[in-house]
């Protein structure tokens, strides 16, 4: 965390150090409302003219949540959108992949005596 926000520590105006493999991306919250919605831009840190995205959470059933994260990306070169759609689908399923281990981690952890595999 390179500033905090308001609310602290993740709200509008946070700035965010992410160090990814080959670089390191800022970037600020622009938007946030705990718990369904947060939007933020990339400040620096990759070849792109323009990077935003919007996350949004909605309960969809008891321990059950849609997520739909949506981005907006410009590379400084066209030619390279190709490779910079690729790379940002790999980075958004990689972060999905991590928070669904995170969420089943922790509902394991509050159920005792089940598995995350276990649970419905």
């Amino acid at each position: 965390m390179e500033r905090e926000g308001d609310p602290a520590p993740n709200g509008v105006g946070a700035v965010r150090r992410l160090r990814l493999p080959g670089a390191t991306v800022r970037e600020q919250v622009t938007e946030y409302h705990r718990p369904g919605h947060y939007a933020y831009r990339m400040l620096s840190g990759a070849p792109l003219r323009h990077y935003t995205a919007t996350v949004s959470f909605t309960p969809v059933a008891e321990r059950r949540t849609e997520v739909v994260y949506t981005v907006d990306v410009e590379p400084r070169v066209r030619l390279l959108r190709p490779v910079v759609d690729r790379v940002v689908r790999k980075s958004l399923a990689g972060f999905t992949d991590a928070a669904v281990a995170r969420a089943e981690a922790l509902t394991a952890s509050s159920t005792p005596g089940t598995r995350p595999s276990e649970q419905g």
